[in-house]
């Protein structure tokens, strides 16, 4: 039996009769079933190129979709990173500035007098034993040093604050006071961060 299209959904042609019909009739019903059986194939082989493309853009949509999905993932790592390191700066800053508060106060708690005379004979000690050196201070200074040094290695200089002292000797001069040896300890704490 012949069906119209060759397929089985296709025109059963076996009953057709050229007498009946006439030759001409019968070749266009082959050339219909022809064309029928063509576009069926046309449509077959459209059908595949068509689930090969979306088949394609799906592949393609989901590879642009991690990529996009990475590069999110990627830049929220970096702002958890950056936001991490901000925090750890903060908390270095902070346990510096407890630091050096906790020295303030101990420096704040010992007379000040103690505490020149301790920071002026700390920078001596560093000097060469035989080195001539002279002290110059404030003139309200005077009497907490005059305990720890001969006098005629004093000497009052109003230009100086309070508190401040300068060692001056031939290879220069060194300046101590509470607040340099503040900013000296601030120094090493911040270093130490």
């Amino acid at each position: 039996m012949r069906r119209l299209g060759g397929g089985p959904g296709g025109l059963d042609l076996s009953g057709l009769d050229a007498g009946v019909l006439g030759p001409d009739a019968v070749a266009r019903c082959r050339d219909a079933a022809a064309a029928v059986a063509a576009a069926r194939d046309e449509a077959k082989a459209i059908r595949g190129r068509a689930e090969a493309a979306r088949a394609a853009t799906l592949r393609a949509a989901k590879a642009a979709g991690f990529d996009a999905g990475l590069a999110d993932a990627a830049a929220c790592l970096t702002d958890m990173r950056r936001e991490l390191d901000s925090i750890r700066a903060r908390r270095r800053e902070e346990a510096t500035e407890l630091a050096f508060a906790l020295v303030r106060k101990v420096f704040g708690a010992w007379p000040e007098e103690v505490v020149l005379t301790r920071a002026v004979e700390h920078a001596l000690a560093a000097l060469d034993p035989e080195e001539a050196f002279v002290v110059a201070l404030h003139g309200d200074d005077r009497a907490r040093l005059a305990e720890a040094l001969p006098p005629d290695r004093l000497r009052v200089d109003p230009a100086l604050p309070p508190g401040t002292a300068r060692i001056e000797t031939a290879q220069g001069e060194i300046a101590v006071s509470v607040e340099r040896q503040l900013a000296l300890l601030r120094a090493v704490l911040e270093d130490a961060r």
